[in-house]
This record gives C-alpha cells, sequence and structure tokens, in this order.
C-alpha cells in the first residue's frame, strides 16, 4: 500500500493530532467512526477467507471463543501444521468467535499500518482479528490491560 495513503489512514485513527492532544482530547473520552471504505482499505472479510483458504495463518494464531472462553485452534487440532478449515467453519457455524492473533504478521497491509500506528504513539501495536456470527458474542464483559483501538467494521 502506498505510504500517503498509509499515512491517511493512520492520521484518519488518531483525529490527526500529536500524541499529547491525543491523550489529552481522545483517549478514552470519545470514539470516532471508522467508515467502510477506509476499513476495507486495511482488510475485509475476503481477504481473511482468501488466508484461511491458502492455510496462511498457522493454527497456533487462531482462536475458537467458545461460551465465552478462548480455545487454541493448534491445541484441538493436536498441533498440525496446516489449518484445518472445516474445523474453524464448524466453530463458527455453531456460534464460536474466530479470533486470529498477530494479524499483522500475515498480511503485508496491515504491518505497514502497525509499523505507523507504532511511530505515532512510541508503543507496540498488534492487529487482532474477531469474526462473530450474528447473534452470537465472543468474550463475556471484560477489560484488557493495554489499549486497543477497536474497529468494527460489520454488525
Amino acid at each position: 500500500m502506498k505510504a500517503r495513503i498509509m499515512d491517511n489512514l493512520c492520521s484518519y485513527l488518531t483525529g490527526s493530532v500529536d500524541i499529547d492532544e491525543f491523550n489529552d482530547t481522545i483517549r478514552e473520552r470519545r470514539f470516532a467512526l471508522f467508515d467502510v471504505l477506509h476499513a476495507n482499505a486495511l482488510f475485509d472479510r475476503s481477504k481473511l477467507d482468501a488466508l484461511f483458504a491458502r492455510s496462511a495463518i498457522p493454527p497456533h494464531q487462531i482462536d475458537l471463543i467458545i461460551d465465552g472462553l478462548p480455545n487454541s485452534l493448534g491445541h484441538l487440532q493436536e498441533r498440525l501444521d496446516r489449518l484445518d478449515k472445516n474445523l474453524v467453519d464448524r466453530g463458527f457455524a455453531n456460534g464460536a468467535t474466530i479470533r486470529v492473533r498477530d494479524l499483522d504478521r500475515f498480511v503485508p497491509e496491515l504491518g505497514q499500518f502497525c509499523s505507523r500506528v507504532q511511530q505515532q504513539f512510541a508503543a507496540e501495536c498488534q492487529v487482532n482479528c474477531y469474526l462473530t456470527p450474528p447473534n452470537s458474542r465472543g468474550f463475556f464483559p471484560h477489560f484488557d490491560t493495554s489499549d486497543a483501538f477497536i474497529l468494527q467494521c460489520g454488525g
């Protein structure tokens, strides 16, 4: 992805302000809508499906969230090296949330985006992807011990 587009996406995410102003006026105070066009420039469901179809993500990076609890796909597959897409599809069809950890390691555009966010905030960054079926929920209500930007792309 071109550097200018990536800069625009990072600026859009943070409201085009420096880190101090972001912390003073935005952080934990308000939300912003990240429109579908911007989100799809980074990632969309078709890209996730293509990664699954190619088994491009190792099973140990994928969890099925069942009844609010994460279950490592690597353990469910008895440590196979290749992704069992049928297991993922069955879990999703039965209401499980699919979580892919560190997606930025497998999608160059997300890796570039992470690098820009890390530069802007002088902090580590990773991308996790959650796909929850309609009328289901992933985790039970909880809090995280780290800061997070959450981009909800649908639903």
